[in-house]
């Protein structure tokens, strides 16, 4: 096992400690919410064009179906979330917190076991970049993005004092 395969294995349980921990806690509803996606999409672009890996056939298809069920188990977050009233505080704008709590956390499980199984399967029909870091966080960074879009989305509506679907408020 080479340092590029440690480095991996251990960026991927960090994401998912802190993933799984965001899932579970509080957190202030705002414009903030963008920038851990945003990098992790950034980053992951920069490091699959710096990888200098071929991107195959195969890779393509593989990423795809990831992208597609990243973004759509992201979505399902979203709806999933609950909100409740933040205080007022000059620290934040913002009017709500909300969290996905553990069925979020099982989403989130289910979302890196069919990563790691199409993974499997893509490897074995000679896919080499879809294991790569870059892919891991455009995958990762997808599902926040659309989780984030549904939960803003949501607390506009809530703002706005049109029912946002259950479950809500807490």
């Amino acid at each position: 096992m080479d340092l590029n395969v440690l480095g991996s294995i251990g960026l991927g349980i960090l994401i998912l400690v802190w993933v799984g921990y965001r899932q579970t806690t509080w957190r202030p509803v705002g414009a903030t919410m963008w920038r851990l996606p945003l990098i992790l999409g950034l980053v992951g672009i920069a490091s699959m064009l710096g990888s200098g890996m071929p991107l195959s056939g195969i890779d393509l298809a593989a990423l795809a179906i990831e992208l597609v069920v990243s973004a759509a188990t992201g979505a399902w977050m979203g709806v999933l979330a609950h909100f409740r009233p933040l205080a007022p505080s000059d620290a934040t704008s913002a009017r709500w917190e909300s969290r996905t709590g553990w069925w979020g956390l099982a989403l989130w499980l289910l979302v890196v076991a069919v990563r790691v199984g199409i993974d499997i399967v893509a490897v074995q029909l000679g896919a080499g970049m879809v294991t790569s870091t870059g892919v891991i966080l455009l995958v990762l960074a997808a599902n926040r993005l659309v989780r984030v879009g549904v939960i803003l989305n949501r607390a506009g509506r809530l703002d706005a004092g049109t029912p946002v679907g259950q479950p809500t408020l807490v």
